[in-house]
């Protein structure tokens, strides 16, 4: 380009045209234009690109913004549910803990009014409760001297009421029941074998 120019200017002089704007203008040196140009050029394009980066991180700013503010409205809806309903099943299961409490009362109450004719002490009362015996065997450890103080009529009829009166015994998570010794249950095992 600087070329072409300096071709006019050197045909212009040439010719003996005068420009009326020459006489006011300093010499210009088209080369250093062209590296000015070529700076500001690439200055231009790096912020063009600069500025769309920006752009596009701005858009996906926003967006997160926006995605962020519907799933906060969404937790804090679904946290109000959730504390209504912990609510809700905190006073069921105290209504079904004060019925069970009473039905246990019940039980126990009744219990003892059944097994009054038999001569239990009160630990071996509560050793039954806390066992809940199933069968005359069980009864055996629980109770001292069970074979010279009782018939096995009497124990059966212990058992009975065990049964009869007071829930059954609670199981453990492999669902066996938590009152049967080790040994039962390797017995168990070794049958199943």
């Amino acid at each position: 380009m600087s070329r072409k120019l300096r071709f006019f200017k050197d045909q212009i002089n040439k010719d003996g045209i005068m420009s009326s704007h020459t006489t006011l203008q300093p010499e210009i040196d088209l080369e250093d234009l062209e590296i000015q140009l070529a700076e500001h050029e690439h200055e231009l394009i790096e912020m063009n690109s600069n500025s769309d980066k920006l752009r596009q991180s701005y858009n996906e700013l926003l967006e997160f913004k926006i995605v962020l503010q519907k799933v906060s409205s969404r937790l804090t809806d679904l946290e109000a549910t959730l504390d209504a309903g912990l609510r809700h099943c905190n006073k069921a299961l105290a209504s079904v803990g004060d019925h069970l409490s009473d039905w246990m009362n019940m039980s126990i109450n009744e219990f003892f009014e059944n097994v009054k004719s038999h001569d239990l002490a009160k630990s071996e009362i509560l050793n039954i409760i806390n066992i809940r015996p199933t069968n005359i065997v069980e009864i055996f450890s629980i109770i001292e001297c069970c074979d010279t103080r009782f018939s096995d009529e009497e124990l059966t009829e212990i058992v009975e009421i065990v049964k009869r009166t007071l829930p059954p015994p609670p199981e453990d998570a492999n669902g066996v029941e938590a009152t049967k010794s080790n040994g039962e249950e390797c017995g168990e095992q070794m049958e199943t074998n």
